[in-house]
């Protein structure tokens, strides 16, 4: 079980990692009327995001949808938009044991 103090050593290298994401997307966009920053950075981390949901369900879409708490509908778009389709997660099976390992810690 993770206490506390790493809980919140996590939580600060994700704050970390998100604020030098942004200020990298808004240096890039000083010249740009249409840098969409906010779009790119969501973008980002929805990626990541359901790639480690879609191993930790070994592509079961109706857990994965349970798990985010979204619709499947709108679980299949955003797997569509960010990976081409919506068959992700499926074999890796190494790394399925170690998002395990880390979802069962917290």
């Amino acid at each position: 079980m993770l206490s506390n103090e790493t809980i919140v050593s996590e939580s600060q290298v994700f704050d970390d990692m998100i604020t030098k994401l942004t200020q990298h997307y808004l240096m890039k966009s000083v010249d740009n009327s249409n840098a969409r920053v906010y779009q790119k950075v969501v973008g980002e981390v929805e990626k990541v995001f359901f790639d480690v949901v879609m191993r930790y369900t070994r592509g079961n879409q109706s857990l994965a949808a349970r798990v985010t708490g979204l619709s499947r509908g709108t679980l299949r778009k955003k797997l569509e938009m960010h990976f081409g389709t919506t068959r992700v997660g499926k074999a890796n099976r190494q790394v399925n044991s170690q998002v395990n390992e880390v979802v069962e810690t917290v």
